[in-house]
């Protein structure tokens, strides 16, 4: 899956409106897991809980449009210079010997 790493001032609220599924105005730790796994990053829920501290200046376990809109794209970036970089370093694919 292709991270997408740009997102206009509209999209980044919808994505937040979308992922704060109470509606109160933050999300939570998991509801923040959920939007970056549904954003193709491919870490462990340990990882995402971890970003999600990260993103979380305020330290209440809530994170409000402010630190969302900081965070987020500067990490989707972050994760798709990681993954470029990762591909970008496997071994090639050996090619089936044939049996003639």
């Amino acid at each position: 899956m292709c991270i997408r790493d740009r997102y206009n001032a509209f999209e980044m609220f919808g994505l937040f409106r979308k992922y704060d599924i109470n509606r109160n105005g933050y999300l939570e730790l998991s509801e923040y897991a959920k939007c970056l796994k549904d954003s193709g990053i491919k870490l462990s829920d340990p990882e995402l809980v971890t970003l999600g501290l990260f993103a979380d200046t305020c330290g209440n376990n809530k994170i409000d449009y402010e630190e969302f809109n900081k965070h987020f794209p500067s990490l989707l970036k972050i994760v798709k210079m990681h993954q470029i970089f990762n591909d970008s370093i496997k071994p090639p694919e050996k090619e089936p010997e044939d049996d003639a």
